[in-house]
C-alpha cells in the first residue's frame, strides 16, 4: 500500500513538473531535449559504430569500446546541434514585451505527454533490468558476488512494481527476445564453469580462429598465455599485439562466421 502511494505521488509530481515547464518555456523548447535525443540516437545507431572503428583504429583504445565511443561521439554532436536549433527556434515564441511564453496551454499539454513518455521509459528500463537480473541469477552459481547482489535488487524492484495495481504486466512481460535470452544464459553458464570454458576455447570454431596466421603466434606467446592464465582481461584488450589482431580483417571475418547460438547451446549442456 505504501509503495503504491509513493509511486502515485511520484507520478503526479513528475507530470506536474513537466507540464509546468512546458507552460513556461513553450512547446518547442520543451520538446527540444527529447527530439534531439531521438535524432541523435538514430544517427548513433546507424553510423556511430563505423565511425568509432575508423577514428580509433590503431589507437590504444580497446577494440570492444571503439564502436561504443563512436556512437557516443556522433550522438553528442548531433544532440547538441539539434538541441541548439530547436531551442533557438523556440525562443521566438517568447513575447518581447512580456518575456512570457505565448503558447502556455500547448506547452503544458506537450510537457504532460513528455512526462508520460519518461514514466514509460523508466518502467521499461526497470522491467528490462529485472529480466536481465533473473537471467543472471539463473545462470550463475556464485550468488554472493556484487553482480549477483545487483541482480537481486533489480529482480526485487521488478516484482514489487508488478504487485502495484495497474502494473501487473511488469511481472509477466519479457522485453528480451527468446533468442537473446538463451544465448546469454548459455554464455553465462560457460563463463561460470572453468571446464566448459576450456571446452569453448578448444572447440573447432574457436580453434579455427586461433589458428589464423595473424593470431596463432600471438596467442601462443608466453606473455599472452600468462595474461590468459591470470584472467587479465584489461591487459589483453589493451595489449598492442591483441589490438592489432582485432583490427585484422581476416580475424573479423572468421569471428563473424561463427554460429555462436549453436556453439554455446551445445557447450552449455
Amino acid at each position: 500500500m505504501l509503495l503504491t502511494i509513493l509511486l502515485a505521488l511520484a507520478f503526479v509530481a513528475l507530470i506536474y513538473r513537466f507540464s509546468w515547464r512546458g507552460c513556461k518555456v513553450g512547446p518547442i523548447r520543451c520538446l527540444a531535449p527529447l527530439l534531439a535525443f531521438v535524432v541523435a540516437g538514430m544517427c548513433a545507431w546507424l553510423g556511430g559504430n563505423a565511425l568509432g572503428f575508423s577514428i580509433f583504429s590503431g589507437t590504444q583504445i580497446p577494440w570492444i569500446l571503439r564502436g561504443l565511443l563512436g556512437m557516443m561521439l556522433i550522438g553528442s554532436i548531433v544532440w547538441l546541434t539539434i538541441f541548439a536549433i530547436l531551442w533557438t527556434w523556440g525562443r521566438r515564441q517568447i513575447g518581447k514585451d512580456t518575456g512570457e511564453n505565448e503558447r502556455p496551454i500547448l506547452g503544458a499539454v506537450v510537457g504532460c505527454w513528455i512526462g508520460f513518455f519518461i514514466v514509460i521509459c523508466i518502467v521499461l528500463v526497470i522491467d528490462a533490468a529485472g529480466v536481465l537480473g533473473e537471467t543472471l541469477l539463473a545462470s550463475r552459481r556464485r550468488s554472493n558476488s556484487v553482480v549477483a547482489n545487483v541482480a537481486k535488487i533489480a529482480v526485487y524492484t521488478r516484482e514489487s512494481l508488478g504487485d502495484v495495481p495497474g502494473c501487473g504486466i511488469m511481472a509477466t512481460w519479457d522485453p528480451m527476445p527468446d533468442k537473446t535470452r538463451r544465448t546469454l544464459e548459455h554464455l553465462l553458464v560457460i563463463a561460470d564453469n572453468p571446464q566448459k570454458m576450456r571446452r569453448f576455447l578448444h572447440s573447432t570454431e574457436i580453434q579455427a580462429v586461433l589458428s589464423l596466421p595473424s593470431v596463432y603466434p600471438v596467442f601462443n606467446s608466453d606473455e599472452i598465455q600468462a595474461m590468459v592464465h591470470n584472467g587479465d582481461i584489461n591487459g589483453l584488450l589493451t595489449h598492442p599485439k591483441i589490438t592489432a589482431i582485432l583490427d585484422d580483417k581476416d580475424f573479423q571475418e572468421a569471428v563473424s562466421r561463427i554460429d555462436y547460438e549453436k556453439l554455446l547451446e551445445e557447450l552449455a549442456r
